[in-house]
């Protein structure tokens, strides 16, 4: 009775955090569900991006302009690039070809799903099965992203590394995009929260933001042992996709109670942040590597909503079907109304998140080769001038995969 009981309990737990959650997508989806109709009010979805892709030819990449990043923080963003994808598990690194670890014993898999997976990082990276000292890696949950800490010894580091996006629980995570007020994140303690003349709240992803505070409170302590066990290790996170987004959201908090990481690294960072006091985001260290036109780093609420504008706009030019069919196919130009659609400022009604980081390195796709002017493969890009606005690529879910971004590092 008292089993069974616990089980209905926790049924009926699950089932309040989905209905919660999917109002929460609804609300969402409500919100851009006008726009989405004038973007495709005479001709498909599918006609008008490849339309306005035509219209601005450069874009994403187009706007990577910036010095050389540097060397060793290129090279330690290949090191931990191991790390962020070993949280995915070793099926989904098999999957995709970027598992570089052995098959476990039988007396391995004998110990149980969790235990495999915590042998498969280790080997995956390289390092004793003992130096991976927590994981939770099996049966994603709508309350704490997938995850595991390891003690790195070549690099003398304490990782903590956060799973992307990779069940049905993540994407509902990834998909309530609208914003609410931070909590955990503000001007770093004793200063006050926020000062008289800065009324601004920071405001960050509602799941993510979820995720960060419910990893917050199950690692916290755990960390704070390994750093005293390790002294003289630095204490780095990591994640790729919605694991960069939980990283760096979490990279806030540690930073604004002084208890900040040495470094947050992360892949593929989706905008989580906004608002976020200065100080704070210096004290937070998040390092962030985006590799060609990946479009997650692009991907928010009020981009999607400068989007759909432009597709509007692109949508009521006065050029038929025919001739749409032919600018998208390259075989004539863009007219001078679909450029202008193209290129026109985003005037987002809803609150534009960022990625919080420091630093952002655009790193060229894997196989193109470099050009007579000597082009950087790696560049330092203005963070918010880069992510802010969203266009679309015909490679852009391809760059965003860990394959993509394992070779365009390794190259």
């Amino acid at each position: 009775g008292g089993a069974g009981s616990g089980a209905e309990g926790g049924l009926v737990a699950d089932l309040a955090r989905w209905r919660s959650l999917a109002a929460a997508v609804g609300a969402t989806a409500a919100k851009l569900g006008e726009a989405f109709l004038a973007a495709t009010d005479r001709f498909p979805l599918t006609l008008n991006l490849a339309c306005l892709a035509r219209a601005t030819p450069d874009a994403p990449s187009g706007r990577a302009e910036g010095p050389a990043a540097p060397r060793e923080l290129v090279a330690r963003a290949r090191h931990l690039m191991r790390f962020a994808d070993a949280a995915y598990g070793s099926v989904l690194m098999s999957a995709l070809g970027t598992y570089q670890g052995s098959l476990p014993p039988a007396g391995v898999v004998a110990r149980g799903v969790e235990a495999t997976e915590r042998w498969c990082v280790a080997s995956h990276l390289g390092i004793d099965e003992a130096d991976v000292k927590e994981s939770h890696l099996v049966g994603g949950s709508l309350d704490l992203p997938s995850y595991y800490v390891a003690v790195d010894h070549s690099s003398r580091s304490v990782v903590l590394a956060v799973r992307g996006t990779s069940t049905l629980e993540d994407v509902l995570v990834d998909l309530v995009a609208d914003s609410k007020p931070l909590g955990g994140v503000g001007l770093p303690w004793p200063l006050p929260p926020r000062l008289p003349f800065d009324p601004d709240e920071p405001h960050g992803h509602v799941g993510m933001a979820a995720h960060a505070d419910r990893l917050d409170t199950a690692v916290t302590p755990l960390l704070k042992r390994l750093r005293a066990e390790h002294a003289g290790y630095k204490l780095v996170l990591t994640g790729h996709s919605m694991g960069a987004g939980v990283a760096s959201l979490l990279a806030l908090r540690m930073a604004t109670r002084l208890e900040p990481a040495d470094e947050a690294l992360v892949f593929a960072c989706p905008p989580v942040a906004a608002r976020v006091p200065w100080l704070t985001r210096r004290l937070a260290n998040v390092h962030a590597i985006v590799v060609a036109d990946d479009v997650v780093p692009h991907l928010s609420l009020a981009s999607v909503e400068g989007l759909l504008r432009r597709l509007a706009v692109i949508d009521s030019c006065e050029v038929g079907g025919t001739t749409r069919l032919s600018i998208a196919a390259g075989l004539e130009p863009p007219t001078e109304g679909m450029v202008r659609a193209a290129t026109a400022a985003d005037a987002p009604q809803h609150l534009p998140l960022e990625v919080p980081a420091t630093r952002l390195v655009h790193l060229r796709r894997a196989g193109e080769s470099d050009d007579a002017s000597g082009e950087e493969r790696a560049r330092l890009v203005n963070v918010e001038r880069f992510t802010a606005r969203l266009d679309l690529a015909p490679s852009c879910a391809v760059d965003h995969l860990q394959p993509s971004y394992q070779r365009a590092l390794d190259a």
